[in-house]
């Protein structure tokens, strides 16, 4: 049974994330989501564009690659809940008459999309699949999330199941040892795949760079504890900047706001669906000693957030004037959600994959992949593959 992968979009960038496997007579396509450095540009009149102009924009995937694939297209599966992997949904999913597959916490965000933009009308059935099990698609296809951790809750390595063997869809992954909210990647399975037919891994280059180890999100708070706790403090308020989806480091603001005796006050539409989401699912139960304000009209034009690093500039010059009104800033108290140049390494060991595709980055990104892959015995060009946006490749 032929294999093919369409490169459909995270193949030149990060974010964007659309890959679509079409197996034999069948397809399903993995992720889709928007490119946030041309998406919040257009954010104040994002109700009036169409699909086609978003896609001219490069702020979505551009999938009329995939166009003659569309009545093979069985499922739609959705990794996790990050803009840049289901961002897209509102725009692309009707283009496909199948079903959405994802964790709780996904299909929430999901919902809570659907419910507050007017022009989000999804047709397509959401299906809730609890992480770490699987569900049949078609007679040649399974899906298993495994579970693994990032900076947001229930991500899932996606595992495609076909009678030749498996395809390992990794994007968005760390091997955190420490997480603060929820287990650690289930290796164990990964182990599993190992020691069968890996026909390909699909894997997050971001961080391929970055010759290391991620740190655990357990060092971002030992961190915060250590600049907060540690700080002068006393008759000062204290504002903390984040990801608005990282609920595990609203964990640690809110346990360590809560020994320093202070009121913890969460503003933001953001923070308001990503937490009550949370909260519904009990991962977390911020509102009985915090307040989460959904908007704040009195700052509506004071408050300025910096998305991305289009406007670092920008960013420059606001610190400036901040320091100028006595604020102390501390900076980069943080640690990534993305796997570095070792956790890809031990990835490439547990699944031994016969093909490895990497995904989510530029061209630079990408090659950093193929480059620790040769170090490991692969070859670019014949059983590394570097695709960019709209390209394809065909594994029998």
């Amino acid at each position: 049974m032929r294999i093919t992968l369409h490169a459909v979009g995270g193949y030149d960038e990060v974010g964007r994330n659309m890959t679509c496997l079409e197996i034999g007579n069948d397809a399903i396509i993995l992720d889709m989501g928007i490119y946030l450095d041309r998406y919040v540009p257009l954010q104040d009149n994002i109700d009036e564009l169409t699909a086609q102009q978003l896609i001219q924009e490069d702020a979505i995937p551009n999938d009329g690659k995939i166009f003659q694939l569309r009545n093979k297209v069985k499922a739609i599966i959705l990794s996790h809940a990050h803009l840049d992997h289901i961002g897209a949904i509102p725009w692309l999913a009707s283009h496909y008459n199948c079903p959405i597959f994802s964790t709780p916490y996904t299909v929430e965000i999901l919902k809570r999309m659907k419910r507050e933009k007017s022009f989000f009308e999804l047709k397509n059935k959401l299906v809730t699949i609890t992480p770490n099990s699987t569900y049949n698609i078609s007679k040649n296809i399974d899906v298993e999330f495994i579970h693994t951790t990032h900076s947001i809750i229930q991500p899932s390595m996606v595992n495609i199941s076909i009678p030749q063997g498996n395809i390992l869809y990794s994007l968005d992954y760390k091997f955190d040892n420490h997480p603060i909210i929820g287990k650690r990647t289930n290796k164990k399975k990964l182990r599993k795949l190992g020691k069968g037919n890996t026909i390909a891994l699909i894997v997050d280059s971001t961080n391929a760079e970055e010759e290391k180890k991620t740190f655990s999100e357990s060092v971002a708070r030992e961190m915060l504890k250590d600049v907060l706790l540690g700080m002068e403090t006393e008759e000062h308020g204290i504002i903390i900047t984040t990801f608005s989806s990282h609920v595990a480091r609203l964990k640690s603001i809110f346990e360590i706001g809560k020994s320093l005796g202070r009121k913890i006050v969460f503003i933001g539409k953001s923070l308001h669906d990503y937490i009550t989401a949370a909260e519904k699912l009990e991962f977390i139960h911020f509102s009985e000693e915090a307040e989460i304000i959904k908007s704040a009209p009195r700052a509506k034009n004071r408050l300025k957030d910096i998305p991305t690093p289009a406007i670092q500039a920008n960013r420059k010059i606001l610190e400036h004037k901040i320091r100028n009104k006595k604020v102390r800033i501390f900076k980069d108290i943080h640690v990534s959600g993305h796997a570095s140049r070792e956790d890809i390494r031990d990835l490439i060991k547990i699944v031994s994959p016969q093909n490895i595709i990497p995904a989510h980055g530029d061209m630079q990104k990408l090659a950093s992949v193929a480059n620790l892959a040769s170090e490991m015995g692969y070859s670019l060009g014949k059983d590394v593959h570097i695709l960019q946006n709209g390209q394809r490749i065909s594994m029998d």
